[in-house]
């Protein structure tokens, strides 16, 4: 497999997983599900998931975004 094609293949994978995220939230994380507001308050939901959940919590959810 060239390089080119391994690009290709990378940027796919990562546009489905992108996909998969935004179309199919984690209904495990709260994110999505009939939450909704307004959060106005900077770094909140960040301090929030890393205080208050698991670190794979808050590593899928900042790494997702």
């Amino acid at each position: 497999m060239s390089k080119s094609n391994s690009i290709n293949v990378l940027f796919l994978i990562s546009i489905l997983f992108i996909i998969r995220l935004t179309m199919f939230p984690e209904s495990l994380l709260g994110i999505g599900e009939g939450k909704g507001g307004i959060n106005l308050v900077p770094f909140f939901t960040i301090g929030d998931l890393l205080f208050h959940h698991s670190f794979s919590d808050f590593i899928l959810n900042n790494i997702g975004n």
